[in-house]
């Protein structure tokens, strides 16, 4: 009985950290600008097939 009672501890202070974690990344995905991240990729990309070519 002990051992199950270790084990919902376990489970229920996981659950509650994995709760906080979601909403820290739903937070920082809302604030995300990934037009900035597409424009460097693009640019990046750019000047590889120059120096390629």
């Amino acid at each position: 009985m002990r051992l199950i009672d270790t084990y919902d501890n376990v489970y229920n202070k996981v659950n509650i950290l994995l709760v906080v974690c979601m909403a820290i990344f739903i937070a920082q995905a809302e604030t995300f600008n990934g037009s900035a991240l597409v424009k460097s990729i693009m640019a990046a990309s750019t000047e590889l097939s120059v120096v390629c070519n």
